[in-house]
């Protein structure tokens, strides 16, 4: 046996045991993903989303508060983040060439490799701490703070160089 065949049949040998360690992995997440959705496809209705929860043990219950929370935080994110990383992007492609822009982009770029956890950190040092209470302001800050463009490559594709104009001579 040649070493090509040798490696092509260690090869094929690992594969094998990875697809099957895969399957090994997902049957069993199989079974609990249909044990949810049968277990919880009975309780889907209208009224799961537009009632309270109810007390532990009691049946029914909704799940309003929940969606009404991840609205606000989520409105309260946009609200911040969006000006902010709108203006940013507009200047950073009028002005590619400036100090001021490369320093806007090492700052996005650097804020993408900023762990979530740390980002959450801050926003506790900054937004809860001051007002000694959690409040969806806070979670609104944080998830402000972490709403960024994971391509990090914030440059123009034509290298920064201005776009080429039309020729008016047709």
């Amino acid at each position: 046996m040649s070493a090509m065949t040798r490696r092509q049949a260690m090869s094929s040998i690992f594969e094998a045991f990875c697809a099957g360690s895969v399957l090994i992995a997902l049957v069993p997440l199989g079974f609990v993903l249909f044990f949810v959705f049968s277990q919880g496809a009975r309780s889907v209705n209208l009224a799961f989303f537009t009632h309270m929860p109810q007390p532990v043990g009691e049946a029914g219950g909704g799940m309003a508060n929940a969606i009404v929370g991840t609205l606000i935080v989520s409105g309260l994110a946009a609200l911040m983040a969006v000006p902010i990383g709108v203006i940013s992007g507009i200047y950073m492609a009028e002005y590619a060439g400036s100090r001021f822009a490369a320093s806007v982009r090492f700052a996005a770029d650097t804020l993408n490799g900023v762990p979530s956890i740390a980002i959450g950190l801050f926003a506790y040092v900054v937004v809860v701490l001051p007002f000694k209470q959690f409040s969806a302001l806070a979670g609104g800050f944080a998830l402000g703070v972490m709403m960024r463009d994971d391509d990090s490559d914030h440059r123009p594709h034509n290298g920064g160089a201005p776009a080429p104009r039309a020729r008016d001579d047709a």
